[in-house]
């Protein structure tokens, strides 16, 4: 089984897998590491994705006390092999937290030396939304000119799919191949922080946990989760000491935790007040506890804070014996709230009192609990707003190290949410809402304030509640980055909704919603909203064209404008809250149906449903968007493959490539209005109008009949695309055509092969096999025709290595590249039980590593350029190692090439030649130290029959030798030829001295069919149409396949 173990050097901490066997440690083959995967220690879990990294991979587990930037730079220099670094962290747009340092806009310049340093060509970023929005596209441009490193980052939650997340990094600076450091089965089964919401019936007493801390009335006030499961409380409780209070720790199974305080309860008592409380609690990431409130002493309440081991002792290395007070303007303060920088620093939010006014509060405290005498003045910043009680409530940090608190502006008649933003050294942001603030009545009196969050884009989100009509409402308040309010949220930035009802607090989920807790009703609530009231997004992942029975029912706050549903097929009744001015735009990857466009109410309020313009519209993947009430049946599409066509304006500036049928059943009249004929449109099936009538009208407005436009056709045209996945699509008529595959770009050092198979579905299926399934590649090879082989270093550059192929129409193709070896070398060895993990599929799944190295790129119509990349593990990630277009050509297919491509098949058939001598010239280039022969003989069959000697039999070389044909004037016609190569001899030496083909006896030949080598290897491969390469070494040699390369070419 695999395990974990740490290893310490200068103080980082490296993991490294080690494989044990039986209970004892096994000696393994040191592998060099081309990856850097550096792991923050803050993430959760983090030793469980260290674990799970791609073999081979080094793991940097960042320090959370140190500077995580120089902890990388250092690791580096020791590692000057790196070819690429994966930083997994928290992070946010612009931002990646790296120890107890940030990676930011702010920071790039202080840290420009370290990661002018960092030469990796590629880097990574898995942050949370590092790359998303204007900071993050930001950030990524200027690291990557610090750097010089292609990057890849995130720009949405990254997490386990099934939870919601994704591990996608969807932002790159240059064309790169994205490959994750993390294994399929880490990425399937890593938790995050994601729940479902259900209360867990193994926690507690189903699923409640109560505990007597031995006083007369005790109540949980505020909780906290540590990075390991546990659980921190600071409860309340009444007994001979008024207002006491204690922190509780439980373990993940509801129970006391006995290592910590006093069999898990630790007695809070702030300098001996008689009045204490405490309102908010923060985790450091070393385990140290802080507690935040006041203390009443001398008549007066001041600001406290208590720093606790991770054990319930005080910490005395903060303030005095653990425990820190100020008093800030000489009245009665309040702590409500408190944020922890990510270099340690302590910012406290609450109420400063004076005799006249209560105002917004900011204190600073270093990590020691000294005040930060570089903030506002000696650490402490007070603001007033609108009138004489003012409180911060709560607090949250920008990205960029800017403070957002968040609470009420109290004025006589009023109490109104208030935001007030400052810079990092604590003044105010003057590029804020109005004279530095923001407020925002909800016409509703007072506004409390419960919870705040930051959006990716910036935008900030409060949750709260207000009064009116004797009852609490449910708020959320949206501001735009500048403090304006966002419009565009609810009804002008609120969304309320009625009843007696409360929000605590507010988050976002892994799947862009709005998550806010409270109670309505006095029940407790967790309410999901959509973060855009504009736009309403199912996903159907059915790929099956199948119609769902159910009614899809869309309920929204407020008016909506599209609904927009992807995928699927569907009967779809409309009905809820839907106001005339909505429309429904469907966008399909497969077929749709409507029916009953005249909407059915379904519960909610009576609404109705118009699409204002009747169209039809065909886009990329089947895409339609469909029309009015006057239409009942819309369209009944099957399998419409590309662009675009608008019965309200049909623009056919490039032909349209349809595939299949389109039935439009009317009961009015059909219109299709300005109708540009610039190319033909061609539909490898039938367009058919039926019901009602069909008019057609130019740009002009004439009308014109069908005879007149040529824009519904059915020429005999074949067409190629592919799928996003890289899987190409042969369409129209003739049932053939033919592609040519030209070699335009190589530079590697291996000699690689390119192949093609035919796949079943869009899936890329084999017989049912799917490209993760086991037997994948054995499938696919059995099906691959062989392209060409590319030489490395070609010292012949007068060769064109082209190729041209036959396909059906309706044949959907893979590619394959075969690295440093050839297709029926790997065949053999997947038929011997051995496998084979240097062949690498257009499907990143059917690879060995998950990787993906073919690059796919439209060029002009019909032709498309493949680039790949052969190996990713020597540091530069080009995807130009093997270049080749493929492309519909009218040419005939080159004469003899039949059967070129099959499995041990460097054949040329000459069996439909019926008469006479075949002319043809042998173009010879040679770069070996052997005096080679090469010839061609006559077999039976593409087995390679010589009567009734097989390849493999006892004197099957023998008999192909004397049966060779004579080159002179050309290649007999209605034959079958196969070519030989004998290394360092002519044919009658070797018919002399080895007629038995044996090692070591005298000289070789070397045979299309392995089972006729000696040596059991492949010594020929084709190059292109009727271009062979041969090896002339026993066993192999240097494999570069130059030794001796013949071209054919019929006069």
């Amino acid at each position: 089984m695999k395990t974990t173990k740490d290893y310490y050097f200068d103080r980082k901490i490296i993991l490294e897998n080690l494989l044990i066997q039986d209970n004892q440690s096994q000696p393994q083959q040191q592998m060099v590491p081309k990856m850097l995967v550096v792991i923050d220690q803050k993430v959760g879990d983090y030793k469980i994705l260290a674990a799970g990294v791609k073999s081979g991979a080094k793991v940097l587990i960042i320090d959370f006390h140190r500077d995580g930037v120089e902890q990388i730079t250092v690791a580096l220099q020791e590692h000057i092999e790196i070819s690429s670094i994966h930083i997994v962290s928290h992070g946010s747009p612009g931002c990646l937290y790296l120890g107890n340092s940030q990676l930011s806009l702010d920071t790039l310049n202080q840290y420009a030396p370290q990661l002018r340093s960092w030469f990796s060509p590629a880097l990574l970023l898995y942050g949370c939304n590092v790359a998303c929005g204007d900071a993050g596209a930001e950030f990524i441009e200027r690291l990557n000119q610090l750097t010089g490193a292609k990057i890849a980052a995130s720009a949405t939650p990254t997490g386990n799919k099934a939870l919601g997340g994704n591990w996608e990094l969807e932002v790159t600076t240059d064309e790169m191949a994205v490959s994750l450091a993390f294994a399929i089965a880490l990425q399937e089964s890593y938790s995050g922080v994601l729940a479902s919401g259900d209360l867990d019936s193994s926690f507690g007493n189903n699923p409640t946990v109560t505990s007597d801390i031995s006083f007369s009335s005790d109540e949980a006030r505020i909780v906290a989760l540590q990075t390991d499961g546990k659980i921190v409380v600071v409860e309340g409780s009444s007994n001979s000491i008024p207002g006491d209070l204690v922190l509780a720790r439980y373990d993940s199974d509801a129970s006391l935790d006995q290592s910590f305080g006093d069999k898990g309860i630790v007695t809070i008592d702030i300098v001996g007040s008689l009045l204490e409380g405490v309102n908010s609690i923060a985790l450091q990431l070393d385990g140290k506890i802080i507690l935040v409130g006041q203390t009443n002493t001398d008549n007066s309440a001041n600001f406290a804070l208590v720093r606790y081991n991770s054990d319930g002792s005080l910490d005395n290395s903060f303030g005095s014996n653990g425990i820190v007070t100020n008093n800030l303007e000489g009245g009665s303060d309040l702590a409500s709230s408190v944020v922890l920088q990510p270099d340690g620093k302590i910012i406290l939010v609450g109420q400063a009192n004076t005799d006249n006014s209560a105002n917004f509060a900011l204190v600073r405290y270093n990590s020691d609990g000294s005040l930060d005498t570089s903030f506002g003045s000696n650490g402490v910043v007070t603001t007033n707003l609108e009138g004489d009680s003012d409180l911060a409530s709560g607090v949250t940090l920008q990205p960029d190290g800017k403070i957002i608190l968040v609470g009420q502006a109290n004025t006589d008649n009023s109490a109104n949410f208030a935001l007030v933003r400052y810079n990092s050294d604590g003044s105010l942001d003057s590029s804020f809402g109005t004279n530095d603030i923001a407020t925002t009545d909800t016409v509703s009196n007072p506004d409390n304030f419960g919870g705040i969050t930051l959006q990716s884009d910036g935008k900030i989100l409060l949750a709260g509640s207000s009064f009116n009509e004797n009852n609490f409402n449910f708020n959320l308040v949206r501001y735009n980055s500048d403090g304006s309010i966002d419009t565009s949220f609810g009804s002008n930035g609120i969304v309320t909704v009625g009843g007696s009802d409360q929000a605590y607090s507010v988050a976002f989920g892994a799947d862009g919603r709005i998550i806010a807790v409270g109670d309505i009703n006095d029940q407790l609530v967790v309410v999901a909203y959509n973060s855009s009231e504009e736009t309403f997004s199912i996903h159907v992942s059915d790929e099956a064209s199948t119609e769902s029975e159910g009614t899809l029912t869309i309920n929204t706050i407020n008016n909506i404008g599209d609904v927009t549903i992807n995928g699927g097929s569907f009967n779809i009744d409309v009905g809820g809250v839907i106001t005339p001015s909505s429309s429904v735009s469907i966008t399909s990857n497969s077929n749709v149906t409507v029916d009953k466009i005249n909407p059915i109410n379904s519960g909610g309020a009576a609404g109705s449903l118009t699409i204002e313009t009747p169209s039809l519209t065909i886009t990329n993947g089947a895409n339609v968007t469909v029309s009015d009430s006057n239409i009942n049946v819309v369209s009944n599409i099957d399998d419409i493959l590309q662009r675009n066509i608008s019965t309200d304006n049909v623009d056919n500036t490039e032909p349209i490539n349809a595939g299949g049928n389109i039935t439009i059943n009317a009961d009015s009249i059909t219109s299709i209005s300005a109708v540009d004929n610039t190319n033909p449109i061609n539909a490898g099936g039938s367009i058919v109008f039926s019901g009602g009538s069909l008019t057609i009208t130019n740009s002009s407005g004439s009308e014109i009949t069908p005879d007149d436009i040529n824009t519904i056709s059915n020429d005999s045209v074949f067409f190629l695309n592919k799928t996003p996945e890289d899987i190409f699509l042969l369409i129209g008529s003739p049932n053939q055509g033919q592609l040519q595959f030209t070699l335009t770009e190589r530079d590697t050092s291996f000699v690689n092969e390119i192949g093609v198979f035919i796949v079943d579905d869009l899936q890329g299926r084999i017989n049912g096999i799917a490209p993760d399934d086991p037997g994948y590649l054995q499938a696919a090879l059995e099906r691959g025709q062989v392209i060409f082989s590319s030489l490395a270093d070609n010292v012949f550059p007068e060769l064109n290595s082209t190729r041209q192929l036959s396909f059906d129409t309706e044949t959907r193709l893979g590619f394959y590249l075969v690295q440093d070896d050839t297709t029926d070398n790997v065949l053999a060895d997947l038929a011997a039980g051995r496998t084979s993990t240097n062949v690498f599929l257009n499907f990143s799944d059917a690879n060995p590593d998950s990787l993906d190295y073919l690059e796919v790129s439209p060029l002009e119509e019909n032709s498309f350029q493949l680039n790949w990349e052969d190996s990713f593990a020597e540091g530069e990630v080009d995807f130009n190692d093997l270049v080749l277009t493929v492309e519909i050509t009218d040419n005939s297919p080159p004469l003899g090439t039949q059967l070129q491509g099959g499995q041990q098949a460097e054949l040329i058939d000459l069996r439909d030649q019926i008469t006479g001598i075949v002319e043809a010239e042998f173009v010879i280039n040679s770069d070996a130290a052997f005096d080679n022969s090469f010839g061609f003989y006559v077999v039976d069959n593409p087995n390679g029959s010589i009567g009734s000697l097989n390849p493999g039999d006892s004197g099957y070389a023998q008999a192909a030798v004397s049966n060779r044909v004579d080159l002179a004037s050309g290649l007999p016609g209605k034959a079958l030829l196969a070519p030989f190569l004998i290394a360092d001899a002519t044919p009658k030496e070797f018919l002399i001295t080895n007629p038995n083909n044996q090692s070591g006896q005298g000289p070789l030949a070397y045979f299309a069919y392995m089972e006729a080598n000696s040596d059991g290897f492949d010594h020929v491969r084709l190059l292109g149409d009727n271009l062979f390469g041969f090896e002339d070494l026993e066993g192999g040699g240097d494999a570069d396949y130059n030794d001796l390369v013949v071209a054919v070419n019929f006069l």
